[in-house]
């Protein structure tokens, strides 16, 4: 085995500068590759976080009585989607208000709390927190009896979602892009190293050496090379991820197993790169 790895070395570092290219760029694709994942997981996590605190406000209108409020309460409570529900009062509105704006404390002297309305402050079930099912809830609610009302940023949560989605679609083209472009550069390359040998390989195999034995460097060539760009790949993307932190860039923590899942990915891809390239050998030297 080890004369095997000392074989596929040589052939590497006798087509250097063309090994090169190939880590290069190689790595160049897989970076790609980890820089879309990690924004897209910065993305998604951000959306989710958004829909962890999505509230459903039904503004109520002015001359509703005790009864009333019950009877809206009672409806809530079996409305599908709707985790829980608690009523906020024209005071506490108001306070929440200051409180949010607190360098416009001016602003709120003007303001009389009675003029705000009273509402119930509605909590989505987690799996109701996508924009078409809040569309569902707040419909539901709008057309109850004593609601004047419904709000819940469903035009920034589906913005949210959209572009979510997109980062998404990326993260599938790039992979794909790279699938492709790897396969033709390291085939391409694995294929000049195999054609310098097809003759040898040609004379060992009727020598009756096993197939096994004289493609196997070849085959750790493929790997070698995704090994070594997808490796290169986790290491930066991590340093960069360090730095921005370092940076005071707030980022949400990202799984350290899913940019180490470039690396198995770099090596299959590698794999079936030899694969591809041993695949074009003439019928006769096979």
């Amino acid at each position: 085995m080890l004369f095997l790895l000392k074989e596929t070395f040589k052939f590497i570092m006798a087509k250097r500068f063309l090994s090169l290219f190939v880590i290069i760029s190689t790595f160049l694709l897989f970076l790609i590759l980890g820089t879309a994942i990690l924004i897209t997981y910065q993305a998604m996590s951000y959306l989710q976080q958004v829909r962890e605190n999505i509230r459903i406000q039904a503004f109520l209108e002015t001359d509703l009585t005790k009864v009333d409020s019950l009877r809206i309460s009672t409806i809530l409570s079996v409305l599908a989607g709707v985790d829980s529900f608690y009523y906020r009062s024209s005071q506490e509105a108001f306070e929440e208000l200051r409180s949010r704006f607190k360098s416009e404390q001016e602003i709120f002297d003007e303001i009389d709390p009675s003029h705000l309305p009273a509402s119930f402050v509605i909590v989505p079930e987690p799996y109701w927190t996508r924009s078409g099912l809040l569309d569902a809830i707040a419909k539901k609610v709008s057309v109850i009896d004593g609601i004047n009302d419904v709000y819940y940023g469903g035009k920034w949560i589906k913005a949210l979602e959209r572009l979510a989605n997109v980062f998404l679609g990326i993260s599938v083209l790039v992979i794909i892009l790279i699938f492709f472009t790897f396969l033709f550069i390291s085939s391409h390359a694995i294929r000049i190293t195999l054609n310098d040998h097809r003759d040898a390989i040609y004379v060992l195999k009727l020598s009756g050496a096993p197939l096994w034995k004289l493609y196997l460097p070849f085959r750790l060539m493929g790997i070698f090379y995704g090994f070594v760009a997808s490796t290169l790949t986790y290491f930066v993307i991590n340093g960069v991820i360090y730095l921005l932190r370092s940076a005071g860039y707030a980022l949400f923590p990202f799984p350290n197993y899913l940019l180490l899942s470039v690396i198995p990915f770099g090596i299959l891809l590698g794999y079936i790169a030899s694969e591809n390239a041993l695949r074009d050998l003439s019928p006769e030297h096979v």
